[in-house]
């Protein structure tokens, strides 16, 4: 029979013991050991993993370069300089049925829908954390290609300059 504080002594003195050889040690079964892992209130749980120990030097460059970033955030915004992106399928022909006024038990005529498949067009948009900052309708069947998001890109950054020449800095 286990003894719950001689268990707590002998799982203390080596953390690392599996239940089975807890139990091959105790000359008791597995469930048993278990159970009363339970009632003591020990777990198997794992270490937290971290990519390495930080010195106290490193740990203080940190810390002065956290406090850096929150003393730039109260002076400028960082919000005002991220711009994001997206694409957009838009659905620029709808036709939509029209309603009529008819008798209470008349049920309408029917009517057949022109076109089963509606006209698409790509739109790429371009915003800030205020207003929408580009924005252009591709042509009809035109895909985002890697030369067309480049493309783009040149036209989104001549109208930042345009516009917020202060945050467009250009490398020469």
């Amino acid at each position: 029979m286990l003894n719950s504080d001689d268990l707590r002594t002998f799982v203390n003195a080596d953390l690392f013991q599996s239940c089975q050889d807890i139990a091959q040690t105790k000359n008791s079964f597995t469930s048993t050991v278990f159970r009363h892992l339970k009632e003591i209130e020990k777990a198997s749980k794992f270490g937290k993993w971290v990519p390495h120990q930080l010195t106290e030097k490193q740990q203080i460059k940190r810390v002065n370069i956290a406090t850096s970033l929150l003393t730039r955030q109260h002076a400028q915004d960082i919000l005002d300089r991220v711009i994001t992106g997206d694409e957009k399928w838009i659905l620029y022909e709808d036709n939509k049925q029209k309603r009529k006024k008819l008798d209470a038990d008349d049920s309408g005529k029917s009517t057949v829908k022109n076109d089963l498949h509606p006209k698409n067009i790509l739109l790429s948009i371009w915003w800030d954390k205020r207003e929408v900052v580009y924005c252009e309708l591709l042509p009809m069947n035109q895909n985002i290609t890697a030369e067309v998001y480049s493309a783009q890109l040149s036209r989104l950054n001549e109208e930042l300059k345009e516009k917020w020449s202060a945050l467009v800095t250009v490398k020469e």
